[in-house]
């Protein structure tokens, strides 16, 4: 939705460093990367002490019941991690806190696939995507061991090797994003960065 204009609260990510790379400098020159070790701070039981350390264990439960097995609203039966997953993600939508949850889509489309993709929710609209993971952490030194910030600067030439090397390995956008835009965009591309 993000891609249209629409508001959302989560940030889309992916599992592949070279989708990374290329999104970075497919529209420019300078791009930067962010890397999280997002094991260290998404843990479904941390979060769900946080939550109950805000008050929350009543409202928590009551939607976790929500999504039980025994419901299977989203046929999900059997999958406890992501019920737990959902009751996180619509306790947060409800009540801020802030912090930074890792979700992994219950259904991945073809785009999603491809991309390896998956959201970061941020856990209070009102703060800063850098506030909400800072409160993950439990200081400076613990965050910086955690997230990395890399800055890709790089001449057109050599932004333009880069990606022809990911083009060669499939990084391309009729690839990565499946259907009229990425068809369209990879017209362009071709014309911009013949073969040589």
């Amino acid at each position: 939705m993000r891609h249209y204009g629409a508001p959302v609260r989560l940030l889309d990510c992916s599992y592949s460093f070279y989708f990374a790379v290329y999104m970075a400098l497919a529209e420019d020159r300078e791009g930067t990367l962010w890397i999280l070790n997002a094991a260290r701070f998404n843990k479904p039981k941390r979060i769900t002490r946080r939550i109950e350390a805000a008050g929350g264990r009543d409202r928590f439960e009551e939607i976790s019941r929500d999504f039980a097995p025994g419901n299977d609203i989203l046929n999900i039966r059997g999958r406890g991690d992501k019920i737990v997953d959902l009751a996180i993600t619509c306790y947060l939508m409800e009540n801020p806190i802030p912090l930074v949850y890792a979700v992994n889509p219950f259904r991945l489309n073809k785009r999603l696939s491809v991309q390896q993709g998956l959201l970061l929710l941020a856990g209070d609209p009102k703060a800063s995507f850098y506030n909400n993971l800072r409160n993950c952490f439990s200081d400076e030194q613990d965050m910086g061991s955690n997230v990395h910030r890399i800055v890709l600067d790089f001449s057109k030439s050599e932004r333009n090797a880069i990606l022809r090397a990911l083009r060669d390995m499939n990084m391309r956008n009729e690839v990565l994003l499946p259907g009229l835009d990425g068809f369209a965009k990879s017209l362009a591309e071709r014309l911009a960065y013949p073969p040589p």
